[in-house]
């Protein structure tokens, strides 16, 4: 849980994913500390979009009622 109707989690390991979840019905974003997480680029598997940390956070964008499944910019699944 990172904030009432925002989630995320992630998946670490050789090949880390993070799944971002949004129940808002407006537009919203979510910051995840850059000490929890194995990269500082990321890129979100269905519509290419590109996060990259900065200021020690990762700020994702979220459109209303949506999701983001982000994987390494290198990934091969990309």
């Amino acid at each position: 849980l990172v904030g009432s109707h925002r989630y995320a989690y992630l998946r670490d390991g050789a090949s880390p994913a993070l799944v971002v979840l949004s129940t808002a019905t407006a537009p919203s974003s979510i910051a995840l500390p850059d000490a929890e997480l194995p990269l500082l680029g990321w890129q979100d598997a269905f519509d290419g979009a590109s996060f990259a940390s900065v200021g020690g956070a990762l700020t994702v964008t979220m459109p209303p009622l949506s999701f983001r499944v982000l994987l390494a910019q290198d990934d091969p699944c990309l």
